[in-house]
């Protein structure tokens, strides 16, 4: 599993990747810190960046995140797709 920071996930949706990380995106499952979302959404609201929470194109990346790390706790989805949480080990 990969955990995917800002820049990765926001390169692998506007198409920037080098073939080689896009192999490296396609063999594996994909995780994301919460605080992704939070900087993508900063960085539309600056004007840094033209893709918005709401984009059709962000939905469909996330739709592969199977993973997301958040205040100590590992969410993942199930196949029914529900929700699991997870305690961070200490």
């Amino acid at each position: 599993m990969l955990n995917l920071d800002t820049h990765i996930l926001l390169f692998s949706l506007l198409g920037t990747l080098t073939r080689h990380e896009k192999s490296t995106l396609a063999r594996h499952r994909w995780g994301i810190s919460a605080i992704v979302l939070w900087e993508i959404a900063k960085l539309h609201q600056l004007g840094r960046i033209t893709v918005a929470l709401d984009s059709p194109l962000l939905a469909q990346a996330l739709g592969r995140i199977d993973y997301l790390y958040k205040s100590g706790y590992l969410w993942c989805r199930l196949p029914s797709g529900r929700c699991a949480a997870y305690a961070k080990p200490r």
